[in-house]
């Protein structure tokens, strides 16, 4: 991922919502300790968590302009794009590379995506949709927002969809002929409620072989000292298809 005429071949990829502080209402954490909640302890164990996992690229949602700051601090060999929206923001690191961002604005006047280009020309959609609860709704932001990100044909669209495997937006993603490289799971548990709602994309020609999510339950208390978010960390070692690196995609 140094060269940026190069085209990639393989990459670790690692999708997470952080949880901004912004967003914290404590009732919706019945089983989480004040102290494991919000404040510098947690953002600490974040940055412990994700200098562990130090993936080429990392695409976050949620990330608040301290935690931005953190990040430009703690990974002095990855580029940073940074885009703030609704208090906090989307940011991409990208390993041995500037990434070039570009935002897009989205239908509703709150909500960016951030895109950027990798190395070869490879372009990375960083989202976090509107969420607008029950899926046979009618006003679903979360479509006009997503068809607002496909139409520039990015070749990863990854982040927090706000929507569950079988609801519109993720079937409208899977028609615009993308599918998703797991891994497969609940990724998040707010009052008691586990919901698969993070996921990573990519075109046909892009293979994915993603690390298993950790079990939980509903009364798995999130965040916690050793998962510091409400949602899970997605991780997946990623390749275009024409590259053999002897392992096969996910079904």
């Amino acid at each position: 991922m140094t060269d940026p005429n190069t085209p990639a071949s393989s990459f670790s990829l690692l999708c997470w919502n952080v949880l901004a502080d912004s967003h914290i209402t404590p009732a919706w954490y019945p089983l989480v300790p004040a102290e494991d909640l919000r404040g510098p302890t947690r953002r600490q164990r974040l940055l412990a968590d994700l200098r562990r996992r130090t993936c080429d690229v990392m695409a976050l949602q949620e990330v608040s302009p301290a935690l931005a700051s953190d990040l430009r601090r703690l990974f002095p060999d990855h580029g940073l794009a940074y885009v703030p929206h609704c208090g906090e923001g989307l940011a991409v690191l990208v390993r041995g590379q500037r990434p070039w961002p570009r935002e897009i604005p989205l239908p509703g006047g709150r909500k960016r995506a951030l895109l950027v280009n990798l190395a070869g020309d490879v372009t990375l959609a960083n989202v976090h949709l509107s969420w607008t609860g029950d899926p046979d709704g009618k006003q679903r932001r979360g479509m006009a927002q997503l068809e607002a990100i496909l139409a520039y044909q990015p070749d990863l669209v990854v982040g927090d969809f706000n929507a569950f495997p079988d609801w519109p937006e993720r079937r409208l993603i899977e028609q615009a002929g993308y599918r998703s490289l797991g891994p497969a799971g609940p990724t998040c548990n707010v009052g008691r409620r586990l919901q698969p709602l993070d996921a990573i994309y990519a075109r046909p020609e892009w293979l994915g072989a993603p690390t298993p999510l950790p079990v939980i339950t509903e009364t798995t208390p999130l965040p916690s000292p050793t998962l510091p978010s409400d949602h899970l960390p997605l991780e997946v070692m990623i390749r275009r298809s024409q590259f053999d690196c002897g392992w096969s995609a996910v079904p």
